[in-house]
């Protein structure tokens, strides 16, 4: 057992934390948040009798997460990358594109920010993380079919969402 669990800390160690990150989580706290899981993952690994062991990781840490921020009463703070809009942006490196890129991040964690969270944190998990709905209903404890719904509901309202904030800025 001591082999898998150091295989899942070297393949699922930075997944976790650039998770967290995404979540808006501050880098010394994602850093800690993941030390700690990975010690409780050491403490209960012999107790434990988990299926899905990346999902157990996951939950763990984000469970965490969200109970720090309670104690601290602090609502936590959605985070994306420029890589939302990559294919619209194509792939040059220069300055324009860099700008350009920022701004549309800029847009994009505005517009995450007025969802409903958990649609948020599905956008996230499908397009930030590139997870299959199979890994993602394993993370969730949802049926595929289940992800693929809310999904679904969640591009339907980022869209909505995506508009009125267009039009607010025109």
């Amino acid at each position: 057992m001591a082999t898998s669990l150091e295989t899942l800390y070297e393949e699922k160690f930075q997944l976790i934390y650039f998770y967290l990150r995404k979540l808006g989580c501050p880098k010394e706290d994602a850093e800690d948040i993941v030390q700690t899981t990975f010690s409780k993952a050491i403490e209960d690994w012999i107790h434990l009798s988990v299926d899905h062991p990346t999902a157990w990781l996951f939950r763990v840490a984000v469970n965490h997460y969200y109970d720090m921020y309670r104690r601290r009463r602090r609502f936590p703070n959605l985070s994306a990358s420029s890589t939302f809009f990559e294919e619209a942006l194509g792939g040059e490196d220069d300055s324009v594109n860099r700008l350009l890129e920022k701004e549309a991040s800029d847009e994009l964690q505005a517009v995450l920010q007025t969802m409903t969270p958990s649609y948020a944190h599905l956008l996230l998990l499908k397009y930030e993380a590139s997870f299959s709905y199979e890994e993602i209903g394993e993370l969730l404890d949802m049926k595929p079919d289940n992800v693929r719904t809310t999904l679904y509901r969640a591009r339907q309202q980022f869209q909505t969402k995506w508009r009125e904030y267009d039009e607010t800025r025109r």
